[in-house]
């Protein structure tokens, strides 16, 4: 794709959206101003953490073409944070937290995949990843995550009052 600009030309190539936006960008005088000034364009009040939720064994992985099986030998070594909340709450003052509310107490260290005792407090937003009804077992996984506190399993979380359930959606 060719993009006549006055006397020049950009060659844009069709398979690489983020150079193609990047080319085709316009900066506003006053916006090009504003970056130079080191002025903040937009204001932060807010942390959004995003709470991963998934089935055993089904945690997202990402990989470079043809390392993936290696990408998945560690996927299966690393926790999410999802599973590493199971860890925690084998901490007898972690267990008393659900899921959605962990990350106001805790904070999960990507390096270590483990959650340490926050220090200071933040204004922050958790947000559980949302699932569809259609994805079955999954969907249910989720509507007990957010009624179900101190689980250290997936096996845990099937369980109510003292009852265990075959499958999340009896749970």
């Amino acid at each position: 794709m060719e993009v006549n600009n006055h006397d020049s030309s950009i060659n844009i190539d069709q398979g690489d959206e983020v150079k193609q936006y990047l080319s085709c960008r316009y900066v506003s005088p006053p916006e090009a101003m504003w970056y130079l000034s080191d002025y903040k364009m937009h204001g932060q009040s807010h942390v959004v953490y995003r709470l991963a939720v998934h089935m055993p064994g089904e945690q997202q992985i990402y990989y470079q073409h043809g390392q993936a099986e290696q990408a998945i030998q560690q996927a299966q070594q690393r926790q999410t944070n999802f599973t590493a909340w199971f860890e925690l709450n084998q901490n007898i003052t972690a267990n008393q937290y659900f899921y959605c509310d962990i990350s106001h107490h805790y904070v999960f260290n990507k390096t270590t995949t483990k959650w340490t005792k926050r220090e200071r407090s933040s204004n922050l937003i958790t947000i559980m990843y949302s699932v569809s009804p259609n994805k079955g077992e999954k969907f249910y996984l989720r509507i007990l995550l957010l009624h179900v506190s101190g689980a250290k399993s997936f096996e845990d979380l099937r369980i109510i009052q003292g009852h265990p359930f075959p499958t999340f959606r009896e749970a």
